[in-house]
């Protein structure tokens, strides 16, 4: 996926605030968990949970999901700095499947 611009991502964040995260993140995937990982998984949705917690889903791959689990406080870092949302804000959660749907679901 493509970089977005700002003027776009700023765009769409005032009709929903929510996807442009998506967007940013989804682009940024591969970079976030790494080339072996983002064979492994699949951002599935990012939506905002209580207390304004920023949530995403992701598919992993049954066989992969502890090493993923490792992972978590490395992604979180990155998901911060792409997204300037704060570490203690952002939750992941883990979604075992036995294979990887790439298409992105709509965040809103």
């Amino acid at each position: 996926m493509e970089h977005i611009s700002s003027s776009v991502r700023e765009l769409i964040g005032k009709v929903c605030p929510v996807l442009p995260l998506g967007l940013a993140v989804k682009a940024e995937w591969k970079e976030i968990v790494g080339e072996e990982m983002s064979l492994l998984s699949s951002l599935s949705e990012i939506k905002f949970g209580m207390n304004d917690e920023l949530c995403i889903i992701v598919e992993v791959l049954n066989s992969a999901s502890i090493l993923f689990k490792c992972s978590f406080p490395e992604i979180k870092d990155k998901i911060y700095k792409i997204t300037g949302y704060a570490i203690d804000k952002i939750t992941l959660i883990i979604k075992q499947v036995s294979s990887i749907d790439r298409e992105y679901k709509d965040a809103a």
